[in-house]
């Protein structure tokens, strides 16, 4: 059965951003393929640390930045009580809310002392307007992201012998 409120998921390794940008590199025929893609998606990207207990947004704020997981561990958890915890290097977070302006749909926390490496709304648009074919490549990752989240989930449900919506 899948998580109940209260109960933690872990993140699936599939959904890191180095599995991701290996599907979408050859749509983008790029010289040096994902791992290309990957350094100059990242050079838009500045580091960060935070501790343990440091919360990264709340549920409902404003989609204000993406951040990628590079160590550390991170809990994301939304008003019902559904927790997922996330400690797969490469894994992004936040994506979908500031490509789609949608608020915050979790609140999310490190558990554990973590590094990050975060895209804020300011340069998402530097993107946008600098080099917009690397702006559609993550907006790409993205969608493939939202995909598999929703094929994982609709696993767990179908496990839990429910009828996704």
């Amino acid at each position: 059965a899948g998580p109940e409120a209260g109960e933690q998921a872990a993140v699936q390794p599939s959904l890191s951003l180095d599995f991701i940008l290996q599907t979408i590199a050859p749509t983008f025929a790029l010289e040096g393929g994902a791992p290309r893609l990957q350094r100059q998606l990242l050079e838009w990207f500045s580091p960060r640390d935070v501790e343990a207990g440091h919360v990264l947004w709340r549920e409902g704020h404003r989609s204000d930045r993406v951040l990628i997981l590079a160590s550390g561990r991170l809990r994301a958890e939304d008003e019902t009580g559904a927790v997922q915890d996330t400690d797969c290097p490469g894994c992004m977070l936040g994506e979908f809310g500031l490509i789609t302006g949608e608020r915050r749909q979790n609140t999310v926390s490190a558990i554990t002392d973590a590094r990050l490496y975060e895209l804020t709304a300011e340069r998402w648009a530097e993107m946008q307007a600098q080099a917009p074919r690397l702006a559609f490549a993550l907006a790409t990752a993205a969608l493939k992201y939202a995909g598999k989240r929703l094929h994982n989930l609709a696993i767990v449900l179908s496990q839990a012998q429910a009828t996704p919506v």
